[in-house]
């Protein structure tokens, strides 16, 4: 009786977990894309920083004015605008 009973929901059990399956995936595929995106901003973000903060010292500014002015721009701590100079 087990065995008939599995031989009929089989396939209804094949489906059920082939469908939890893909959600599994797509649910990872779009935590992956998502941390993508968040990393790829971040580095994108730290580059402009780092082209400002070059830009700025050949026109001759000099650090506690960058500083400032990237604290301004990009909303960073001063711990944080530190680290670019």
């Amino acid at each position: 009786m087990y065995e008939t009973l599995m031989e009929m929901m089989e396939p209804r059990l094949q489906v059920i977990f082939q469908e939890r399956e893909n959600a599994g995936i797509q649910k990872g595929m779009r935590q992956g894309m998502q941390q993508g995106i968040q990393q790829g901003m971040q580095q994108g973000m730290r580059q402009g920083i780092k082209g400002t903060v070059d830009i700025l010292r050949e026109l001759g500014h000099g650090d506690e004015e960058i500083k400032i002015r990237i604290m301004e721009k990009y909303d960073l701590k001063e711990e944080a605008a530190e680290e670019y100079l």
